[in-house]
């Protein structure tokens, strides 16, 4: 294959898709319509000398945008469920939660605090933060007032339907 046609190639399946939208309604145009509004405009001849062309041009174009929106649907159905798959996941830590854990939570949900601040090394804040429960809220902390944490939006909706989740919560 000559190394234009497959630069070609390449650019048609990273960029958009309305190069292959024109030429699927152009050449669909030409084969489709009436002979006599071919006629009007002066395109009898030219589409008797490249129908062959222009039908080749037509069945490529279909393929590609069918290729094409199978991908994205593909894409979409995977990006859906890994996104189901992680909820189900994170949900499953908040069924899970230890004692201490639940004691750290309570303040956000139950107490209504935004941000909470624990020592550079409290192994529980850092399992909640490894289990994407909470977050470091900003890069700065403080040596003797500790790291400041939020709760991920997720987890606060998640809990604040779910306050049982955060019974017997002690540390």
């Amino acid at each position: 294959m000559p190394d234009w046609v497959a630069g070609i190639i390449a650019r048609l399946l990273q960029g958009s898709p309305v190069i292959p939208i024109a030429t699927l309604l152009a050449a669909g145009s030409l084969l489709l319509v009436p002979s006599s509004i071919l006629e009007a405009l002066g395109l009898v001849e030219f589409v008797l000398q490249y129908r062959t062309w222009i039908g080749l041009s037509l069945l490529c174009s279909a393929c590609y945008l069918t290729a094409k929106l199978a991908w994205w649907t593909q894409a979409k159905v995977v990006a859906v469920r890994r996104s189901k798959r992680r909820a189900s996941v994170q949900t499953g830590y908040l069924h899970k939660l230890t004692a201490e854990e639940k004691f750290y939570l309570r303040t956000y949900v139950i107490d209504g605090q935004n941000t909470q601040r624990f020592r550079v090394g409290d192994g529980v804040a850092g399992g909640l933060e490894g289990k994407g429960i909470i977050y470091r809220s900003a890069d700065m902390f403080h040596a003797i007032d500790g790291i400041p944490y939020n709760i991920q939006p997720w987890a606060m909706d998640y809990l604040s339907k779910n306050p049982e989740l955060l019974a017997g919560g002690k540390r």
